[in-house]
């Protein structure tokens, strides 16, 4: 079962980013920031990073209300906080240009952790403003490494890499010490997206959300005729958060929440 909760509606706003970062909703405005809603679905702030910015992915620390923008096109990171409404750029030089970082991060106080797709380990100090390859955090993320050379990486979040098998039938959950957490069948359907959430599985394409757990489907959830699915986020209090999108209105786009 499903209940639509809330919906914000915005034209001439291209997002294709969504993220949940505490009681934050954070969306790319244009392509030059980021706007803020709050739980309801309500703007209640933006904030300008630089023109042209294209964010590929985000680490979220919801707890303090920071978040570090992985912007690939542009050989960067952006540290955010919102709770202070502003940013920085870290910039990525040399070969660290051409590193495409995973989404399998860990924060820690003052720095933030991050695989690439290899399963190399990098430290990013917020004070100072750098990225360097170090090889002596690598124990931070325990058997992560091994596993992703083993499988394709589909998500990753709240310490659960979400993983497909290599013969791409089914999904595996692991937790960062290489645990296995469960492992399912793929649904029929061209899958864009895959999560993990409290013992279950969300899969996501752009014509079809699906709720799966104990290998029985929960939910199904299905598109207006006037939009298709783009991501799909998940909180504790069983949230479910869809960005879409209007196929003949690219400039129109949405966010419901969803209670399922």
């Amino acid at each position: 079962m499903h209940r639509l909760v809330s919906r914000f509606e915005e034209w001439n706003n291209d997002m294709y980013f969504m993220e949940v970062c505490g009681d934050r909703i954070v969306v790319n405005h244009h392509y030059s920031g980021i706007k803020i809603l709050n739980l309801q679905l309500e703007p209640v702030d933006e904030l300008n990073l630089f023109d042209g910015v294209m964010i590929y992915h985000a680490y979220s620390d919801g707890d303090k209300k920071r978040m570090v923008l992985y912007c690939a096109e542009n050989g960067c990171l952006v540290p955010v906080d919102l709770a202070e409404m502003k940013s920085a750029v870290i910039p990525l030089e040399g070969a660290m240009r051409q590193t495409v970082f995973s989404p399998v991060h860990r924060w820690q106080e003052k720095e933030l952790l991050l695989l690439d797709y290899s399963g190399n380990p990098y430290r990013v100090d917020l004070s100072e403003g750098h990225v360097r390859f170090c090889t002596e955090k690598a124990g931070m993320f325990g058997n992560t490494a091994s596993l992703i050379r083993q499988h394709r990486l589909i998500h990753f979040e709240d310490g659960m890499l979400v993983l497909e098998t290599p013969s791409g039938e089914n999904i595996r959950v692991f937790d960062l010490t290489g645990r296995l957490i469960t492992e399912v069948g793929k649904p029929e359907g061209n899958w864009h997206s895959a999560v993990y959430h409290d013992g279950g599985l969300i899969f996501a394409s752009e014509t079809r959300i699906v709720g799966v757990r104990n290998h029985a489907t929960r939910f199904v959830l299905e598109p207006e005729p006037s939009e298709y699915f783009l991501k799909v986020k998940m909180t504790g209090d069983r949230h479910l958060w869809v960005l879409s999108s209007d196929p003949s209105h690219p400039e129109k786009s949405r966010i419901s929440q969803y209670r399922v």
